[in-house]
């Protein structure tokens, strides 16, 4: 997801695709040693990943993709701020699937649990810990976005040649 986030940039950017070269790291925590020592010239990372050296003062966070700056880093701008709005739709998420022709009843009890758990403030600190913005979509709005994120990323695959 990084890099696809590096692709989107350079597209948005309207920079070609291999401006730059990939130097897969195994980690994040890797690819911070490697931007620390020189080898890396910058990364797009969940925040958690980065945080110490931040706070450390050893890197300098450029921008954000959230819509809205973000409480723990209140001085990084976001990339709507800086023009790149569309960085926005590059997103960690998860969601719950079932069978096809699951039978309604289920599919709204699981709406409604999932609707109350999207207000539990235990819930949002722990989805927040992790780099996560808190949300609950209906069914309809969790298929329209999945299928908003398979293509965005089938796009950015054919771009950089992962994907014909």
């Amino acid at each position: 997801m990084p890099y696809m986030m590096v692709q989107l940039l350079f597209s948005l950017a309207g920079l070609p695709s291999d401006i730059v070269g990939e130097v897969p790291y195994k980690s994040d925590a890797e690819t911070v040693l490697g931007i620390l020592g020189g080898q890396v010239g910058f990364h797009c990372a969940g925040a958690s990943a980065l945080m110490p050296e931040v706070k450390a003062a050893k890197l300098r966070v450029l921008a954000i993709a959230t819509p809205e700056r973000w409480d723990e880093l209140p001085d990084a701008p976001t990339a709507r701020e800086g023009g790149f709005a569309g960085l926005e739709k590059i997103v960690g998420w998860s969601a719950l699937h079932g069978p096809p022709g699951l039978p309604a009843p289920i599919v709204s009890k699981w709406t409604e649990v999932m609707t109350k758990l999207a207000s539990d403030s235990g819930w949002i600190a722990g989805k927040c810990s992790f780099d996560g913005i808190p949300s609950a979509r209906s069914p309809t709005e969790t298929d329209r976005f999945a299928l908003e994120q398979f293509t965005l990323y089938e796009t950015l695959g054919k771009q950089i040649g992962t994907t014909k």
